[in-house]
């Protein structure tokens, strides 16, 4: 009975997943009407997240996070595979050209995204140019920040693969140059260790997965 009352109650519920806003708007979004026809009935809540102290404990029921997966006290599962990817606009602000090599950015504003161990100094470093000068440029809290700065002509972005292909298709952002670096950081699912999971989570997560093309292990 007890059991029967809790998935009640938790069922009643929607089904809360915290989710970093680049992956919310570019990824997630134009995919979740597919979820919704296929699973009317899952209530879905959808919060943010910026950065989280690693010790931090989640309040919902599943989370979409970015990083290296070195997270304590959660399951997480890795859902992309990225190439870092310098983006910007076809049209830069006062007149300036495109730039044609990574060896042009010095001459450049640069947009950085604070908290991304993986950044412009990375790139530039396992692309070969180790000896472009860079400054600090504009610094945002989050990924989406940052290529909407570039859709402007503001400045020179580096992007994920698996997020920027949208706004690459309606022409916000273009692709200077041929170069894209792998990244280790990622988005993963995360889900706690020790709380039970609302009723809905597992469709959601096999569900997610399969968008991703990632074998189910249940």
């Amino acid at each position: 009975m007890t059991e029967e009352v809790f998935g009640q109650r938790r069922r009643s519920q929607p089904l809360t997943v915290k989710v970093s806003l680049v992956f919310l708007n570019t990824w997630l979004t134009p995919r979740i009407e597919k979820f919704r026809l296929k699973h009317p009935n899952v209530r879905l809540r959808f919060t943010s997240n910026i950065w989280l102290d690693s010790k931090e404990q989640t309040d919902s029921d599943l989370e979409i996070r970015y990083g290296q997966g070195r997270w304590s006290n959660v399951q997480s599962e890795r859902l992309t595979w990225d190439h870092l990817i310098p983006v910007c606009s076809p049209k830069l602000v006062n007149g300036k050209p495109i730039p044609s090599s990574p060896g042009d950015l010095a001459n450049y504003e640069l947009l950085h995204v604070i908290g991304y161990e993986e950044g412009w100094g990375y790139w530039l470093k396992q692309a070969g140019f180790h000896d472009v000068e860079i400054d600090e440029g504009i610094q945002f809290d989050t990924l989406i920040s940052t290529l909407e700065m570039a859709s402007y002509g503001l400045g020179i972005a580096l992007g994920r693969s698996s997020l920027i292909q949208p706004m690459i298709e309606t022409g916000k952002l273009i692709v200077p140059f041929k170069e894209a670096v792998p990244t280790n950081e990622a988005f993963y699912l995360i889900s706690s260790e020790k709380s039970f999971l609302h009723p809905d989570a597992s469709t959601f997560r096999q569900w997610l997965l399969e968008e991703v093309n990632i074998p189910s292990n249940d």
